[in-house]
């Protein structure tokens, strides 16, 4: 495979034709690709890469963690965005500050 980036860097570059799975955990990934072998599409990949690393990273995931995700739908070229970092003690404290 050829190197000719227009950029440098220190990473080899992946070329994946039918679909890949990223995590920091090999065995997360694994499950997402598992999912992606099965006919899952990424978002169903990428569930079930979270809910392994809630198993395999639990100090580093889970309740209070950051969620961000951008989909691209393929079909119609729309792209959206989930924004999944709000802190929940200030939901609470918003919440309980409006209860009399």
């Amino acid at each position: 495979m050829s190197t000719d980036l227009p950029f440098t860097s220190r990473r080899s570059p992946v070329l994946c034709l039918r679909g890949c799975v990223a995590s920091s955990q090999p065995l997360a990934s694994a499950v997402g690709l598992d999912v992606l072998k099965h006919g899952g599409n990424a978002a169903d990949a990428a569930v079930a890469i979270a809910a392994a690393l809630a198993v395999t990273e639990p100090c580093s995931t889970g309740l209070g963690g950051d969620a961000f995700c951008l989909f691209y739908n393929g079909n119609t070229g729309e792209i959206r965005g989930i924004n999944g970092r709000l802190r929940l003690h200030c939901c609470i404290y918003s919440y309980s500050s409006n209860v009399k």
